[in-house]
Formats: C-alpha cells, structure tokens, sequence
C-alpha cells in the first residue's frame, strides 16, 4: 500500500483515483472544495455535532436559512450543502435509517450550493466565491460520484445489500452502483436514472 506524507496527498490521490475510475475530471474549485471537505472531516466531526444538524432535518437547515441574517444564511446553507454531498457520496449507507434516499440529498445538495452562487453573483468582490458555489452546483453528481468511489474504496459501502445498491442505482445513476450491479450479474429493474436534474 502507498504510503502518504500527509491528508492533502492521500485524499488528492484518492480524488485522482476516483476521476480516472468514473471517466470524468472536475473543475479545479471542485476539487480543492471536496479536499478541504474530506480533510476537515478527517480531522474534526463539526459537520455532524453542529447544533443545526442536531435539531434539524436538512431541509429544515435549507429553509431556515431564508430567515436568518446574511452571515447565518451562508453557514447554514454551505452546511445543508456539505451534510448532503457527503451523505449521498462518502456515507450512503447511513441513507439506510432515513426516510428519504439519495435523490433527495443530491437535490438538496445541489439546491444548497445554488442558493450560495445566488447571494455571492451579487458581491462583484467575491466573483471567486460565486464560481465555486456554480460549479459546485453543476457538479454536485460528478462529487457525489467521486466520493462514492471513495466510499467504496474504504469499504463504507454495503456490496451485499444489493436491494439498496440497485435502488440507488435508479435514483442517482451513480456508475458505481451499476458496476455492482454488473459485478453480481444483476440487471437493473429500471436501466435509468429518473432524477438528472
């Protein structure tokens, strides 16, 4: 096994390793955003102890957000944001107790990160900040992906659940969840992904 100097390498390696698997590169604000992501996950479990998180549903944290000052509606919408790209990508069988599946949190996810690119396109000085917010939102699936391929290389995914991995499957179009599928001889009762946008 590769060893790694440090959490930028082997999650940028991991990243890489993801992209050539799934045959597909995202932008470089993506990229460095998912880094900082995992690396920040790594080292702290903020994202999952914040006090929103412990009360609120996603969507509660999404809609509250239109209530609240302007520094709070950005922290509160980059964490519906965050809590949604790595649910559905890094831990989708946590999905598995929650009354909603993987389409909603790829919704949410990309609704969240919208939302952001919305209230920066506003501050010419923060043109930065609003592109990656876009691009966040436009590659929301691409991230989900990567991290799910991840997920599968830490062995976070159940493979033997295959009711689950097929039902993902349809609802996300993940190739991940296709390639078990493959893998088991399975054919998808539904070949499509029904939630594209």
């Amino acid at each position: 096994m590769k060893s790694y100097q440090n959490l930028d390498e082997l999650f940028y390696d991991l990243i890489e390793s993801a992209e050539i698997e799934i045959k597909k590169s995202l932008s470089e604000y993506s990229k460095l955003y998912i880094l900082n992501l995992l690396k920040k996950l790594a080292k702290t479990n903020d994202l999952f102890t914040n006090e929103f998180v412990k009360e609120m549903a996603i969507a509660e944290i999404f809609m509250e957000a239109f209530h609240r000052n302007l520094f709070e509606k950005i922290n509160m919408l980059k964490l519906a944001g965050d809590l949604s790209l790595i649910l559905s990508g890094l831990y989708p069988e946590s999905l598995n107790k929650k009354l909603v599946d993987i389409d909603y949190y790829i919704k949410m996810g990309r609704s969240s990160y919208k939302e952001l690119a919305n209230i920066y396109a506003n501050y010419s000085s923060k043109l930065d900040i609003m592109n990656l917010y876009v691009q966040l939102k436009r590659e929301f699936l691409n991230l989900v992906e990567i991290l799910t391929e991840i997920a599968d290389e830490l062995n976070f995914i159940n493979r033997n659940n295959l009711s689950n991995i097929q039902l993902r499957w349809h609802k996300s179009g993940i190739s991940k969840y296709k390639k078990i599928l493959d893998e088991n001889k399975i054919i998808p009762l539904y070949d499509n992904f029904t939630n594209k946008n």
